[in-house]
């Protein structure tokens, strides 16, 4: 799909002021990339990465003085997900340095770091999973994977949060107006886990 399409349609959906067929319009390809995703789910355990891409990742973290090994991992696994994503057995040096920007640039700071003596604060909320629509797709998306019932999904979903539930949309909007407030003044950097529990790395 070309960006003109996307573009044509935006523009479309913006005349009519119908945001239904907005979404209607892109369902097959949200279907396929559905299918797409569940499908490099299954396949991600089979992809293997070499030793020496891991000394390369490595490396690339010391060089850049990346805190800890949480960057290492993350580059690590979102190139073993781009790999199963097309259903490749092994990461490539390309698949490394396709994750690797996305994946240490909030672990960098630099932004936070070079804007804060302008009293310009960079933060992040990371939310867990949020109640809605959206989760509930996924939930259900989920069941037919593993072939449980949406119940039981959430269930073990569920369970795994130290507070036994997912969080709500206001939740999140409130660490979101408290880091836009002047309460939070003296915070830049940071990221803050609006997640009932669960660790965000």
């Amino acid at each position: 799909m070309t960006k003109q399409i996307i573009d044509d349609r935006t523009i479309e959906a913006c005349r009519r002021g119908d945001s239904d067929a907005f979404r209607l319009s892109f369902a097959p390809e949200q279907e396929q990339l559905r299918n797409r995703i569940a499908q490099a789910r299954k396949h991600f355990a089979n992809v293997k990465v070499e030793r020496a891409l891991l000394n390369g990742i490595a490396q690339l973290c010391s060089d850049l003085k990346v805190d800890g090994h949480r960057g290492e991992l993350t580059i690590m696994r979102a190139a073993r997900a781009l790999a199963a994503f097309e259903l490749r057995k092994k990461v490539t040096d390309k698949d490394v340095k396709t994750v690797a920007v996305m994946s240490l640039r909030h672990r960098l700071r630099r932004d936070a770091l070079e804007l804060a003596e302008h009293n310009i604060r960079v933060n992040a909320v990371c939310p867990g999973p949020i109640e809605g629509d959206r989760i509930e797709e996924i939930i259900v998306q989920q069941a037919a994977i593993e072939g449980k019932s949406a119940a039981q999904i959430r269930g073990e979903w569920e369970d795994a949060s130290p507070m036994k539930r997912f969080v709500t949309p206001e939740e999140v909007t409130a660490a979101l107006m408290f880091l836009a407030s002047d309460a939070a003044s003296a915070m830049t950097g940071q990221a803050l886990n609006v997640t009932g529990g669960f660790l965000m790395t």
